[in-house]
């Protein structure tokens, strides 16, 4: 977290939001960082806690110098029609 305790810039990391029977709330886990994940009664809330975990991990490595993954590369899909 920032000074000001607020999370820094959080890079676009993908993410994958379901639902966790034994944690009986959604779960948002981060596609390029295995392990950190966030919880919330809804999905927005989730991907919010996930994007804390993210932002605390980044300031963990930069504070010991070390390199974050960079976000995977993202991929246009073509619109579908209905």
């Amino acid at each position: 977290m920032g000074v000001d305790g607020r999370v820094a810039d959080v890079p676009a990391y993908g993410y994958r939001v379901s639902w966790s029977e034994k944690d009986g709330e959604c779960v948002a886990t981060c596609v390029e960082i295995d392990g950190l994940s966030g919880l919330g009664a809804t999905p927005a809330q989730a991907v919010s806690q996930l994007k804390v975990a993210i932002g605390a991990w980044l300031d963990y490595l930069a504070s010991r110098g070390l390199p974050a993954p960079p976000p995977a590369r993202s991929i246009a899909c073509p619109a579908v029609k209905a």
